[in-house]
């Protein structure tokens, strides 16, 4: 898998304000939520996670299903981790109480492609009925060349706070070149021994170590 990140810039206001906005809600959830299941660790009583969704659905009617979904489970996975941290310090570290927010793109839910109509943008992104043209560097077109197909991808902020497409896709297995076939021997004296002639390791060496750790077992 690789993955690549590419700035959505050149966008008109009212495109990157859909986005702003949804970012602003996903920050709200994750400082309701965060709490609410805190309480739930420390009652040990949890609710099923359709009542939370349930619950942000109806209080975020304009933020699209897939998204909510994706944030909600991601704010789970990330409070499992948190668990596991705990049980593997035996103790209570700290609980997550910011997380930066993500907007995960399901396969469903977006669609790249190259733009082949127009010089001006090299490929287009759609995410909830909106196409954002992208521009990408040579960087990003070698990267693609291999593409074979998306994964889950997610838009993001980075450190200068400019929204960016994570794009994240499996690549075509590269086939070796050439028709020469190595053939390789193992024996004692040589432990390896390549059909071109190369020999390589020590058997001594490998029989000292041997004499040498297994004496150091039997004092313990």
């Amino acid at each position: 898998m690789k993955s690549i990140k590419i700035q959505l810039k050149e966008q008109n206001n009212s495109k990157t304000d859909k986005l702003l906005n949804i970012f602003n809600s996903l920050d709200e959830i994750s400082k309701s939520y965060l709490p609410i299941r805190l309480e739930e660790l420390k009652n040990k009583s949890y609710k099923p996670f359709k009542e939370h969704y349930a619950f942000y659905r109806t209080q975020y009617t304009d933020l699209n299903s897939g998204v909510l979904q994706s944030h909600l489970r991601n704010l789970d996975s990330t409070i499992k981790s948190y668990i596991s941290w705990c049980k593997k310090k035996k103790k209570l570290v700290s609980y997550p109480e910011n997380i930066k927010s993500h907007i995960h793109l399901r396969n469903d839910m977006f669609r790249f492609e190259n733009n082949k109509e127009s010089k001006t943008f090299d490929a287009w992104f759609k995410f909830l009925k909106t196409y954002f043209p992208l521009n990408l560097c040579d960087y990003h077109l070698k990267a693609l060349e291999d593409l074979e197909s998306l994964s889950d991808s997610s838009i993001i902020k980075d450190r200068k706070g400019n929204l960016c497409l994570r794009l994240v896709f499996k690549t075509k297995e590269k086939k070796a070149k050439g028709n020469k076939v190595l053939g390789i021997d193992l024996g004692m004296v040589k432990p390896i021994i390549c059909s071109d002639g190369k020999m390589l390791g020590s058997g001594r060496h490998i029989k000292h170590k041997k004499l040498e750790f297994g004496k150091k077992r039997a004092k313990h």
